[in-house]
Protein backbone atom coordinates (compact mmCIF):
# COMPACT_ATOMS: atom_id res chain seq x y z
CA UNK A 1 0.00 0.00 0.00
CA UNK A 2 3.01 2.22 -0.35
CA UNK A 3 2.75 4.98 -2.41
CA UNK A 4 6.62 5.88 -3.25
CA UNK A 5 5.61 9.01 -6.18
CA UNK A 6 5.00 12.12 -3.83
CA UNK A 7 7.87 13.85 -3.78
CA UNK A 8 9.44 13.66 -0.93
CA UNK A 9 9.28 17.33 0.58
CA UNK A 10 5.93 17.52 -0.18
CA UNK A 11 3.14 16.68 2.66
CA UNK A 12 -0.39 16.46 1.84
CA UNK A 13 -2.71 17.86 5.25
CA UNK A 14 -5.94 16.11 5.63
CA UNK A 15 -8.40 18.77 6.61
CA UNK A 16 -8.57 22.65 7.67
CA UNK A 17 -11.80 21.76 9.48
CA UNK A 18 -14.14 24.70 9.38
CA UNK A 19 -16.17 24.55 12.35
CA UNK A 20 -19.41 26.50 12.32
CA UNK A 21 -19.97 26.30 16.06
CA UNK A 22 -20.07 27.41 19.18
CA UNK A 23 -18.32 26.41 22.56
CA UNK A 24 -17.04 23.27 22.38
CA UNK A 25 -16.90 20.12 21.19
CA UNK A 26 -17.00 17.65 23.65
CA UNK A 27 -19.19 18.29 27.07
CA UNK A 28 -16.70 16.97 29.44
CA UNK A 29 -20.28 15.68 31.33
CA UNK A 30 -20.51 13.06 28.63
CA UNK A 31 -17.45 11.08 29.06
CA UNK A 32 -19.46 8.44 31.27
CA UNK A 33 -22.09 8.29 28.50
CA UNK A 34 -22.49 6.03 25.96
CA UNK A 35 -20.43 8.74 23.37
CA UNK A 36 -18.50 11.20 24.99
CA UNK A 37 -16.78 13.88 23.71
CA UNK A 38 -14.22 15.67 25.19
CA UNK A 39 -13.55 18.31 26.98
CA UNK A 40 -15.94 21.51 27.58
CA UNK A 41 -15.33 24.98 25.60
CA UNK A 42 -13.20 24.20 22.39
CA UNK A 43 -14.46 27.92 21.26
CA UNK A 44 -13.94 29.34 17.80
CA UNK A 45 -10.63 31.69 18.72
CA UNK A 46 -10.55 33.70 15.55
CA UNK A 47 -12.10 36.97 16.70
CA UNK A 48 -15.97 36.21 16.63
CA UNK A 49 -17.91 37.90 19.37
CA UNK A 50 -18.90 35.26 21.58
CA UNK A 51 -16.97 32.51 20.20
CA UNK A 52 -14.61 32.21 23.38
CA UNK A 53 -10.73 30.95 22.29
CA UNK A 54 -7.69 32.80 21.45
CA UNK A 55 -7.81 36.49 20.80
CA UNK A 56 -9.27 37.57 17.41
CA UNK A 57 -7.74 38.81 14.10
CA UNK A 58 -8.85 42.49 14.26
CA UNK A 59 -12.56 42.26 12.25
CA UNK A 60 -14.63 41.06 15.31
CA UNK A 61 -16.24 38.26 13.05
CA UNK A 62 -13.54 37.16 11.28
CA UNK A 63 -9.78 36.81 10.51
CA UNK A 64 -8.85 39.89 9.22
CA UNK A 65 -6.09 38.42 7.42
CA UNK A 66 -6.98 40.17 4.49
CA UNK A 67 -5.84 37.12 2.06
CA UNK A 68 -6.65 37.61 -1.14
CA UNK A 69 -5.25 34.60 -3.56
CA UNK A 70 -6.68 32.35 -5.76
CA UNK A 71 -6.02 28.80 -5.54
CA UNK A 72 -8.27 26.50 -4.43
CA UNK A 73 -9.21 22.64 -3.44
CA UNK A 74 -9.02 19.95 -6.59
CA UNK A 75 -12.19 19.20 -8.13
CA UNK A 76 -15.12 21.91 -8.22
CA UNK A 77 -18.35 19.96 -7.11
CA UNK A 78 -21.13 18.91 -9.05
CA UNK A 79 -21.82 23.01 -9.10
CA UNK A 80 -24.88 22.26 -11.42
CA UNK A 81 -27.51 20.63 -8.76
CA UNK A 82 -27.96 17.70 -10.17
CA UNK A 83 -24.83 15.56 -8.34
CA UNK A 84 -26.68 15.91 -5.30
CA UNK A 85 -28.30 12.59 -5.02
CA UNK A 86 -32.07 12.71 -6.00
CA UNK A 87 -32.19 16.49 -6.12
CA UNK A 88 -35.85 16.88 -5.47
CA UNK A 89 -35.24 18.35 -2.05
CA UNK A 90 -37.50 15.70 -0.12
CA UNK A 91 -35.29 14.40 2.87
CA UNK A 92 -34.33 10.95 0.98
CA UNK A 93 -30.98 11.85 -0.75
CA UNK A 94 -29.31 8.59 -1.53
CA UNK A 95 -25.65 10.07 -0.71
CA UNK A 96 -22.74 11.37 -2.15
CA UNK A 97 -19.96 9.09 -0.08
CA UNK A 98 -18.66 7.79 -3.59
CA UNK A 99 -18.53 11.28 -5.31
CA UNK A 100 -16.51 12.56 -2.44
CA UNK A 101 -14.31 9.84 -1.99
CA UNK A 102 -13.31 10.77 -5.75
CA UNK A 103 -12.75 14.71 -5.26
CA UNK A 104 -10.34 13.11 -2.09
CA UNK A 105 -6.71 12.08 -3.35
CA UNK A 106 -6.48 8.13 -2.93
CA UNK A 107 -4.00 8.21 0.38
CA UNK A 108 -4.44 8.25 4.13
CA UNK A 109 -3.86 12.00 5.01
CA UNK A 110 -3.74 14.90 7.76
CA UNK A 111 -4.91 18.25 8.72
CA UNK A 112 -4.95 20.90 11.19
CA UNK A 113 -6.91 23.24 13.11
CA UNK A 114 -6.85 27.28 11.97
CA UNK A 115 -7.52 29.68 14.61
CA UNK A 116 -6.44 33.03 15.67
CA UNK A 117 -3.08 32.07 17.04
CA UNK A 118 -2.34 29.73 13.94
CA UNK A 119 -3.41 31.29 11.00
CA UNK A 120 0.50 31.67 10.31
CA UNK A 121 1.61 28.54 10.80
CA UNK A 122 0.16 26.42 7.98
CA UNK A 123 1.53 29.24 5.83
CA UNK A 124 5.02 29.54 6.93
CA UNK A 125 4.88 25.76 6.73
CA UNK A 126 4.03 25.15 3.43
CA UNK A 127 6.51 28.13 2.23
CA UNK A 128 9.11 26.62 4.17
CA UNK A 129 8.49 22.91 3.09
CA UNK A 130 6.47 22.82 -0.01
CA UNK A 131 4.03 21.50 2.14
CA UNK A 132 0.41 21.73 0.33
CA UNK A 133 -2.62 21.63 2.51
CA UNK A 134 -5.67 19.49 1.58
CA UNK A 135 -8.36 21.10 4.28
CA UNK A 136 -8.95 23.88 6.99
CA UNK A 137 -10.88 23.80 10.03
CA UNK A 138 -12.27 26.11 12.74
CA UNK A 139 -15.33 27.46 14.68
CA UNK A 140 -17.58 29.93 13.28
CA UNK A 141 -20.48 30.43 16.17
CA UNK A 142 -24.20 31.57 15.56
CA UNK A 143 -22.87 35.05 15.52
CA UNK A 144 -20.35 35.14 13.13
CA UNK A 145 -20.94 36.79 9.79
CA UNK A 146 -21.33 35.52 6.44
CA UNK A 147 -18.13 37.52 5.32
CA UNK A 148 -16.27 35.66 8.42
CA UNK A 149 -17.32 32.32 6.72
CA UNK A 150 -16.26 33.74 3.15
CA UNK A 151 -13.00 34.42 4.73
CA UNK A 152 -12.20 31.08 5.96
CA UNK A 153 -13.25 29.35 3.05
CA UNK A 154 -11.17 31.83 0.78
CA UNK A 155 -7.92 31.19 3.18
CA UNK A 156 -8.79 27.46 2.80
CA UNK A 157 -8.61 27.99 -1.33
CA UNK A 158 -5.65 30.36 -0.70
CA UNK A 159 -3.97 26.86 0.46
CA UNK A 160 -5.10 24.34 -1.99
CA UNK A 161 -7.29 23.09 1.03
CA UNK A 162 -10.93 21.68 0.79
CA UNK A 163 -12.94 23.58 3.26
CA UNK A 164 -14.72 21.39 6.11
CA UNK A 165 -17.61 23.09 8.06
CA UNK A 166 -18.29 22.34 11.50
CA UNK A 167 -22.06 23.80 11.95
CA UNK A 168 -22.12 23.83 15.71
CA UNK A 169 -24.88 26.10 17.40
CA UNK A 170 -27.63 24.24 19.12
CA UNK A 171 -25.95 24.77 22.28
CA UNK A 172 -25.68 28.53 22.39
CA UNK A 173 -28.77 29.01 20.52
CA UNK A 174 -30.55 27.12 23.36
CA UNK A 175 -28.45 29.22 25.89
CA UNK A 176 -30.03 32.46 24.24
CA UNK A 177 -33.71 31.04 24.41
CA UNK A 178 -33.33 30.94 28.78
CA UNK A 179 -33.20 27.14 28.40
CA UNK A 180 -30.71 25.35 31.32
CA UNK A 181 -29.75 22.60 32.78
CA UNK A 182 -27.05 20.43 35.24
CA UNK A 183 -25.32 19.23 31.94
CA UNK A 184 -24.98 21.10 28.39
CA UNK A 185 -26.93 18.11 27.08
CA UNK A 186 -29.57 18.76 29.04
CA UNK A 187 -29.95 22.60 27.20
CA UNK A 188 -29.75 20.99 24.10
CA UNK A 189 -32.45 19.14 24.71
CA UNK A 190 -34.50 21.43 25.34
CA UNK A 191 -34.14 23.53 22.66
CA UNK A 192 -34.15 21.35 20.16
CA UNK A 193 -37.98 20.98 20.65
CA UNK A 194 -38.88 24.98 20.92
CA UNK A 195 -39.99 25.90 17.48
CA UNK A 196 -37.85 29.76 18.02
CA UNK A 197 -34.71 27.68 18.86
CA UNK A 198 -35.07 25.59 15.45
CA UNK A 199 -36.65 27.90 13.53
CA UNK A 200 -33.63 30.13 13.57
CA UNK A 201 -31.06 27.32 13.41
CA UNK A 202 -32.47 25.71 10.06
CA UNK A 203 -32.48 29.61 8.91
CA UNK A 204 -28.52 29.80 9.61
CA UNK A 205 -28.01 26.35 8.04
CA UNK A 206 -29.55 27.48 4.79
CA UNK A 207 -27.41 31.13 4.96
CA UNK A 208 -24.45 28.78 5.48
CA UNK A 209 -25.29 26.45 2.53
CA UNK A 210 -25.95 29.28 0.43
CA UNK A 211 -22.80 31.05 1.12
CA UNK A 212 -21.30 28.29 0.30
CA UNK A 213 -22.44 28.06 -2.73
CA UNK A 214 -21.52 31.05 -4.09
CA UNK A 215 -17.65 30.46 -2.58
CA UNK A 216 -18.00 27.40 -4.98
CA UNK A 217 -15.99 24.11 -4.91
CA UNK A 218 -16.42 21.14 -2.87
CA UNK A 219 -16.62 21.02 1.11
CA UNK A 220 -17.56 19.34 3.84
CA UNK A 221 -20.72 20.65 5.98
CA UNK A 222 -20.53 18.53 9.85
CA UNK A 223 -23.14 18.49 11.96
CA UNK A 224 -23.63 19.28 15.31
CA UNK A 225 -20.82 17.52 17.27
CA UNK A 226 -21.59 16.24 20.93
CA UNK A 227 -25.17 17.04 19.84
CA UNK A 228 -25.69 14.26 17.64
CA UNK A 229 -24.66 12.08 20.13
CA UNK A 230 -26.45 13.44 22.66
CA UNK A 231 -29.61 13.38 20.59
CA UNK A 232 -29.18 9.27 20.41
CA UNK A 233 -28.03 8.98 23.60
CA UNK A 234 -30.72 10.72 25.69
CA UNK A 235 -33.77 11.76 22.96
CA UNK A 236 -35.05 8.37 21.69
CA UNK A 237 -36.01 7.00 24.66
CA UNK A 238 -32.68 3.99 24.63
CA UNK A 239 -34.22 2.81 21.50
CA UNK A 240 -31.26 4.64 19.78
CA UNK A 241 -34.35 4.89 16.92
CA UNK A 242 -34.08 8.45 15.46
CA UNK A 243 -37.85 8.37 14.54
CA UNK A 244 -37.95 8.27 18.23
CA UNK A 245 -37.53 11.99 19.64
CA UNK A 246 -39.35 15.32 19.23
CA UNK A 247 -37.39 17.85 17.42
CA UNK A 248 -39.25 21.03 16.08
CA UNK A 249 -38.82 20.14 12.61
CA UNK A 250 -41.94 20.82 10.38
CA UNK A 251 -43.04 22.94 13.67
CA UNK A 252 -39.84 25.77 13.14
CA UNK A 253 -42.48 27.18 10.31
CA UNK A 254 -39.56 26.69 7.93
CA UNK A 255 -41.19 27.11 4.85
CA UNK A 256 -38.66 24.33 3.44
CA UNK A 257 -39.39 21.81 5.82
CA UNK A 258 -42.86 22.06 6.53
CA UNK A 259 -43.47 18.18 5.54
CA UNK A 260 -40.93 16.45 7.45
CA UNK A 261 -41.36 14.87 10.70
CA UNK A 262 -40.50 16.59 13.74
CA UNK A 263 -38.44 13.77 14.96
CA UNK A 264 -34.39 13.46 15.11
CA UNK A 265 -34.86 11.95 11.85
CA UNK A 266 -37.03 14.39 10.55
CA UNK A 267 -33.82 17.11 11.80
CA UNK A 268 -31.16 15.35 9.52
CA UNK A 269 -33.34 14.69 6.89
CA UNK A 270 -33.95 18.93 6.94
CA UNK A 271 -30.30 19.20 7.13
CA UNK A 272 -30.13 17.02 4.15
CA UNK A 273 -32.32 18.67 1.98
CA UNK A 274 -31.06 21.83 2.90
CA UNK A 275 -27.64 21.04 1.58
CA UNK A 276 -29.70 19.59 -1.70
CA UNK A 277 -31.65 22.45 -2.70
CA UNK A 278 -28.89 25.34 -1.67
CA UNK A 279 -25.21 24.38 -2.32
CA UNK A 280 -25.22 20.64 -3.66
CA UNK A 281 -21.39 21.15 -3.87
CA UNK A 282 -21.69 20.61 -0.25
CA UNK A 283 -20.92 16.91 1.23
CA UNK A 284 -22.38 16.04 4.90
CA UNK A 285 -20.95 14.91 7.35
CA UNK A 286 -22.36 13.19 10.42
CA UNK A 287 -20.53 12.89 13.64
CA UNK A 288 -21.16 9.74 16.14
CA UNK A 289 -18.35 9.83 19.37
CA UNK A 290 -17.28 6.55 21.18
CA UNK A 291 -17.79 7.55 24.64
CA UNK A 292 -17.78 4.49 26.36
CA UNK A 293 -15.05 3.05 24.94
CA UNK A 294 -15.49 0.67 22.25
CA UNK A 295 -19.12 -0.31 23.81
CA UNK A 296 -22.15 -0.93 21.50
CA UNK A 297 -21.79 0.00 17.96
CA UNK A 298 -24.86 -1.32 16.88
CA UNK A 299 -26.30 1.25 18.38
CA UNK A 300 -24.46 4.19 16.50
CA UNK A 301 -25.58 2.04 13.29
CA UNK A 302 -29.13 1.65 14.25
CA UNK A 303 -29.53 5.68 14.71
CA UNK A 304 -27.76 6.06 11.24
CA UNK A 305 -29.77 3.62 9.55
CA UNK A 306 -32.87 5.39 11.22
CA UNK A 307 -32.36 8.99 9.73
CA UNK A 308 -34.42 8.38 6.82
CA UNK A 309 -31.25 10.06 4.41
CA UNK A 310 -27.85 9.75 3.63
CA UNK A 311 -24.58 11.76 4.79
CA UNK A 312 -21.28 11.26 2.75
CA UNK A 313 -18.76 10.60 6.03
CA UNK A 314 -18.64 10.13 9.23
CA UNK A 315 -16.73 12.25 12.14
CA UNK A 316 -15.60 10.59 15.52
CA UNK A 317 -13.22 11.60 18.50
CA UNK A 318 -9.98 10.48 19.12
CA UNK A 319 -7.73 8.22 17.85
CA UNK A 320 -6.50 7.59 21.65
CA UNK A 321 -8.32 7.38 24.83
CA UNK A 322 -8.74 9.55 27.19
CA UNK A 323 -8.67 5.73 29.97
CA UNK A 324 -4.52 6.51 28.62
CA UNK A 325 -3.91 8.92 31.07
CA UNK A 326 -1.11 8.75 33.67
CA UNK A 327 0.53 11.80 35.63
CA UNK A 328 -1.44 14.12 34.11
CA UNK A 329 -0.28 13.38 30.40
CA UNK A 330 -1.53 10.90 27.62
CA UNK A 331 0.52 7.63 27.11
CA UNK A 332 2.04 7.35 23.80
CA UNK A 333 -0.27 4.47 22.84
CA UNK A 334 -3.28 2.21 24.40
CA UNK A 335 -3.30 -1.24 22.20
CA UNK A 336 -6.13 -2.50 23.91
CA UNK A 337 -8.00 0.55 23.64
CA UNK A 338 -7.43 1.05 20.33
CA UNK A 339 -8.66 -2.00 18.92
CA UNK A 340 -11.52 -1.49 20.54
CA UNK A 341 -12.11 1.47 19.28
CA UNK A 342 -11.24 0.20 15.27
CA UNK A 343 -13.49 -2.83 16.71
CA UNK A 344 -16.32 -0.06 17.60
CA UNK A 345 -15.99 1.93 14.24
CA UNK A 346 -15.44 -0.76 11.57
CA UNK A 347 -18.27 -2.03 12.84
CA UNK A 348 -20.33 1.00 11.98
CA UNK A 349 -18.70 1.93 9.11
CA UNK A 350 -19.22 -2.04 7.21
CA UNK A 351 -22.48 -1.23 8.04
CA UNK A 352 -23.38 2.69 6.55
CA UNK A 353 -20.49 1.97 3.67
CA UNK A 354 -19.26 5.53 5.43
CA UNK A 355 -15.51 6.24 5.40
CA UNK A 356 -14.48 8.45 8.77
CA UNK A 357 -12.24 11.12 9.96
CA UNK A 358 -10.52 11.53 12.91
CA UNK A 359 -11.31 15.15 14.07
CA UNK A 360 -9.80 17.29 17.18
CA UNK A 361 -6.65 15.48 17.70
CA UNK A 362 -4.17 16.10 19.83
CA UNK A 363 -0.64 16.83 19.24
CA UNK A 364 2.16 15.01 20.34
CA UNK A 365 1.34 11.81 22.01
CA UNK A 366 -1.21 10.97 19.40
CA UNK A 367 0.67 11.75 16.43
CA UNK A 368 3.56 9.62 18.25
CA UNK A 369 1.01 6.83 18.63
CA UNK A 370 -0.17 6.63 14.99
CA UNK A 371 3.47 7.25 13.46
CA UNK A 372 5.61 6.35 15.97
CA UNK A 373 8.38 4.80 13.58
CA UNK A 374 6.48 5.45 10.08
CA UNK A 375 7.80 3.88 7.34
CA UNK A 376 6.79 1.74 9.50
CA UNK A 377 2.81 1.46 9.09
CA UNK A 378 1.32 -0.90 11.56
CA UNK A 379 -0.85 1.67 13.11
CA UNK A 380 -2.46 3.08 9.74
CA UNK A 381 -2.94 0.23 7.92
CA UNK A 382 -5.50 -1.16 10.54
CA UNK A 383 -7.10 2.08 10.68
CA UNK A 384 -7.81 2.44 7.08
CA UNK A 385 -9.13 -0.64 7.26
CA UNK A 386 -11.31 -0.12 9.79
CA UNK A 387 -12.66 3.14 7.13
CA UNK A 388 -10.78 5.81 8.23
CA UNK A 389 -9.53 8.30 5.33
CA UNK A 390 -7.86 10.61 7.69
CA UNK A 391 -6.78 12.43 11.41
CA UNK A 392 -7.42 16.32 11.78
CA UNK A 393 -5.06 18.01 14.78
CA UNK A 394 -6.16 20.41 17.01
CA UNK A 395 -3.83 22.90 16.33
CA UNK A 396 -4.88 25.71 19.15
CA UNK A 397 -1.31 27.30 19.62
CA UNK A 398 1.96 28.08 17.61
CA UNK A 399 3.63 29.03 21.50
CA UNK A 400 2.35 26.00 23.08
CA UNK A 401 3.24 22.89 24.70
CA UNK A 402 0.05 22.49 24.57
CA UNK A 403 -0.30 23.29 20.95
CA UNK A 404 -4.11 21.76 21.08
CA UNK A 405 -6.79 22.98 22.91
CA UNK A 406 -5.93 22.06 26.81
CA UNK A 407 -9.22 21.48 27.99
CA UNK A 408 -9.40 18.54 25.13
CA UNK A 409 -6.40 16.38 26.10
CA UNK A 410 -3.32 16.75 28.46
CA UNK A 411 -3.65 18.38 31.85
CA UNK A 412 0.10 19.04 30.91
CA UNK A 413 2.44 18.10 28.66
CA UNK A 414 4.75 14.87 28.49
CA UNK A 415 7.92 15.15 29.48
CA UNK A 416 10.90 16.72 26.79
CA UNK A 417 12.41 14.06 26.31
CA UNK A 418 9.92 11.59 25.79
CA UNK A 419 8.92 10.66 22.07
CA UNK A 420 5.33 11.96 22.87
CA UNK A 421 6.21 15.41 23.57
CA UNK A 422 4.14 18.08 22.44
CA UNK A 423 5.82 19.58 20.18
CA UNK A 424 4.98 21.26 16.78
CA UNK A 425 8.50 20.21 14.78
CA UNK A 426 8.15 17.04 15.94
CA UNK A 427 4.64 16.98 14.40
CA UNK A 428 5.94 18.48 11.17
CA UNK A 429 9.05 15.41 10.89
CA UNK A 430 6.51 12.40 11.33
CA UNK A 431 4.28 14.20 8.92
CA UNK A 432 7.01 14.75 6.35
CA UNK A 433 8.29 11.44 6.73
CA UNK A 434 4.68 9.72 6.49
CA UNK A 435 4.02 11.61 3.07
CA UNK A 436 7.47 11.03 1.47
CA UNK A 437 5.94 7.31 1.40
CA UNK A 438 2.05 7.73 2.08
CA UNK A 439 -0.02 4.76 2.16
CA UNK A 440 -3.07 4.63 -0.59
CA UNK A 441 -6.50 4.08 0.55
CA UNK A 442 -7.76 1.57 -2.23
Amino acid sequence: MLDTRCHKRRVMFWGLLLVLGTTGCGDSDAASDDGGGGASGQGDGDGDSGSGGATGDGDGDGDGDGDSGSGGASGDGDGDGDGDGDGDGDGDSPGKSAELLAVLPNRFGFGVASFSSTLQWPIDVQAATDIQFDYLYWYQNKDSSLDFLMKKIQRAKDLGALPVITHYQLLDRSKDAGFTGAAQRDIVLQGVEDAGVMLGYFENVQMVMETAATAGGPMIFQTEPDSTTWLRMFHTGDTNDATMGHVAVAESGHPDLADLPDTIAGYAQALVRLRDMYAPNVFMGLCEFDNRDGMNPEHSVTFIQSLGTEFDVLFTHHTVKYSTKDAGWWDAYDDVAQQRFLTWISTITSATGLKYIHWQTEIGASDYGIMPDYPSDERITPMIAAGSIGVLFDLYSVTGPPHHQPAHGYAVSPPTDHPGYNSLDKLQERLEAFYAAPLTLH
